[in-house]
């Protein structure tokens, strides 16, 4: 059995791809030999306001919490024309102190 991939490329650093309504793929870089890991924003509400979630933060290199900078940008300015603050972060594992870095960040 082959793996079927529905996306020709996987987003790059930074950048996000909408898999279905309201989920996006992103990927951020692993310092070994399985070089990346997949991360994911869910368009959520809080307090009956939009927001958004964070699955996973990756590792806490340089690389990475530039990417995030680059995101977190994104997911406070205007996003499907609504400011979107990030409400929640669900982690699956402590990865070196990244996931506190858009708790700071995003207030």
């Amino acid at each position: 059995m082959l793996l079927d991939f529905p996306f020709d490329t996987p987003p790059a650093p930074g950048e996000l791809t909408e898999v279905a309504p309201g989920i996006h793929w992103l990927r951020m870089p692993l310092p070994f030999a399985l070089n990346h890991i997949n991360l994911w924003l869910l368009e959520d509400e809080h307090d009956g306001q939009p927001s958004w979630t964070i699955v996973d933060t990756g590792y806490g290199l340089d690389d990475v919490r530039a990417a995030w900078e680059t995101i977190l940008g994104r997911l406070t300015a205007p996003v499907n024309a609504s400011s979107s603050p990030t409400s929640t972060l669900i982690t699956s594992a402590w990865r070196n102190g990244c996931r506190k870095r858009p708790v700071r960040r995003c207030g």
